[in-house]
């Protein structure tokens, strides 16, 4: 995989684009008495960490987020939408609790960055010359590197990128008027700029 050193810069920028807009809908939500929506909170901030880290991981310079600390972090994550959010779906039959698609998602989203810090450490992502894939050149490889579990991964973020697409070109179902940070297809941008930088990063691990 051959590509111009500019586009991990890209990348590096589109994650932090997505970091501030998921910062400004937390502050926005703190300042506005009522607004929050269950699980909205965790949602945005959620996609903050993931667009962080996944901005590290693209960052040409320095190691920002060392192995152990990202691996634990989202593992953290993870840990908190098996158990925290599920809770607050508790099933009204029968007291049953259910983890609702997002929820799963987030999960799945969480344990992928904790394999992609443990198979290449944080900041190893980085480009060492100009002609690599922007990334890849001199990865180092960390203390887990399954590509069987690679391909699993990059095979659902491709669907799920490819659901998102689909799901962008439906017609809305409300016009809704919540501004900016609310508008679907600024929430649909920031999906796909996820999906694309997870399913590219994992297939470069390959």
């Amino acid at each position: 995989m051959m590509g111009p050193a500019w586009a991990g810069w890209a990348f590096v920028l589109a994650f932090m684009l997505i970091a501030v807009h998921c910062a400004a809908r937390l502050v926005i939500r703190r300042q506005v008495a009522g607004s929050d929506e269950q699980g909205t909170g965790a949602t945005d901030l959620t996609h903050l960490l993931l667009a962080l880290g996944m901005a590290a991981m693209f960052l040409p310079v320095g190691d920002p987020i060392p192995l152990p600390w990202g691996a634990a972090l989202f593992g953290v994550v993870a840990l908190y939408w098996l158990v925290a959010e599920p809770r607050h779906r508790a099933g009204a039959a029968g007291g049953g609790i259910t983890v609702r698609g997002p929820g799963l998602h987030h999960v799945v989203e969480s344990l992928a960055m904790v394999y992609m810090f443990l198979a290449g450490s944080g900041g190893a992502m980085a480009t060492d010359s100009g002609t690599d894939m922007p990334g890849m050149a001199g990865m180092s490889r960390g203390p887990v590197d399954v590509p069987a579990l690679t391909w699993v991964f990059a095979f659902y973020f491709l669907a799920h990128l490819v659901w998102s697409g689909i799901r962008a070109i439906e017609p809305a179902t409300a016009p809704g008027s919540r501004g900016v940070l609310h508008a679907a297809p600024v929430l649909t941008a920031g999906r796909l700029v996820m999906g694309v930088g997870m399913t590219y990063t994992l297939l470069a691990m390959l």
